[in-house]
């Protein structure tokens, strides 16, 4: 769901214009997606962005990454659950990419010199919950009623794979410090807030969650734009509630702009894991002396492959 927040708003996208109006050098020429969609992190890892989209400007996060100093990632949705066993191989295929990405940009980013600044981004299930059809993918997230209900455990597997992924880096990348560690901005996290602002009526001009939606799973512009809010908050650790103006595309009136601003820096400095000042989080989720590794072996003898 990399779409979602980048190109929201017609070209180049309400991340790049919300980041250019606040100042961010070379937002145009820095900020780029690199995405198949609907695909695995796995698929992103053997495909080439540029040869499956050949007419698409986007740069390669893996072949391309030493043009930048940050990775931004996620996994298609449902992300695999942790502690279910019928998801455990479709874990360890998550961990094995996120490890491979990770490592690709600790070592090749930043003009060769390795980038350190590596985020996992956790997106939502679709409003509908994949009902009536179920599709097999979909079964460990079955148990859940709703749509909002099922948003708390997103957070786990996203934060499950940013622990595990950032553990494994600093075994394998022994220079790297103890604090060094895999971010996650909440996409999740801002699904649940906003249903629940919704519901309080603390939303202006929106009154329903499908208002947000193109379909059951894909924003639209608005949706799109106040996701874009929350990335530019939580990449740049800016305070966009404290500008008077920024960008705001046609479509979004001065109370929500606001509205969005002021939830992405409380999510932003509230949520630990995004790196800021928060507190809320999960308990730990991996435990290297309790809990078997599911990557034993990692790195795999084909990291270093050109495709």
């Amino acid at each position: 769901m990399t779409d979602s927040y980048f190109i929201a708003g017609g070209w180049p996208g309400d991340l790049i214009n919300i980041a250019n109006s606040i100042g961010v050098s070379q937002a145009y020429e820095n900020i780029t997606r690199s995405t198949i969609p609907g695909s695995r992190m796995a698929a992103r890892w053997h495909n080439s962005v540029n040869d499956a989209r050949p007419s698409d400007p986007s740069a390669d996060a893996r072949q391309d990454i030493a043009d930048f100093d940050t990775l931004m990632i996620t996994e298609i949705s449902p992300p695999p659950r942790p502690g279910q066993a019928s998801d455990a191989q479709s874990m360890a295929d998550s961990l094995d990419y996120l490890c491979r990405f990770a490592a690709n940009t600790l070592e090749n980013g930043n003009s060769g010199n390795g980038a350190s600044d590596v985020v996992l981004w956790s997106n939502w299930p679709a409003l509908t919950m994949w009902r009536p059809e179920r599709p097999p993918y979909t079964a460990s997230w079955q148990e859940f009623a709703n749509f909002r209900a099922a948003l708390p455990e997103f957070g786990r597997s996203y934060e499950f794979m940013a622990e595990y992924a950032s553990w494994k880096m600093r075994q394998t990348h022994p220079s790297l410090p103890d604090e060094w560690r895999i971010w996650v901005f909440p996409g999740h996290l801002w699904m649940a807030r906003v249903w629940d602002d919704i519901e309080a009526g603390k939303v202006p001009g929106v009154t329903n969650m499908q208002d947000l939606f193109e379909d059951d799973i894909h924003t639209n512009g608005i949706g799109g734009y106040g996701l874009a809010c929350l990335v530019t908050t939580c990449l740049y650790q800016f305070n966009l509630s404290n500008r008077r103006t920024f960008h705001t595309p046609a479509g979004i009136s001065a109370p929500l702009r606001t509205y969005f601003a002021t939830l992405a820096w409380d999510i932003a400095t509230s949520y630990a894991p995004a790196g800021m000042t928060g507190n809320l989080r999960s308990a730990p989720l991996w435990n290297a002396v309790t809990m078997n590794d599911p990557l034993p072996n990692w790195p795999p003898s084909d990291l270093d492959e050109v495709n």
